[in-house]
């Protein structure tokens, strides 16, 4: 049977926890630009150039902002633990 404390816990990792599988989906389905921009520098072909090197600074762009967002949820669910766990009593749901 689990405690009061560690369902409240459950239900803070359920609210704040940010998951992982989405911005790791991202980052590789948006660095394929980048990659094929170096492929096709490597393989001397420069014919879509212009439109890889367009595409791959908005998806590095798009890394950037999903990583950030992710690591300020991290930040937010560990301060709501440790709000928790100081007084459980007197947290805030």
């Amino acid at each position: 049977m689990m405690s009061n404390k560690e369902q409240d816990l459950k239900k803070i990792k359920k609210s704040y926890r940010p998951e992982l599988f989405p911005p790791v989906f991202l980052t590789i389905v948006c660095i394929s630009p980048y990659l094929w921009l170096f492929i096709d520098i490597a393989d001397g072909k420069y014919d879509r150039l212009n439109m890889l090197a367009i595409l791959s600074g908005l998806c590095i762009c798009i890394i950037t902002l999903t990583w950030t967002l992710v690591f300020i949820g991290i930040r937010k669910y560990k301060k709501e633990v440790k709000d928790y766990l100081r007084d459980p009593n007197k947290y805030e749901w």
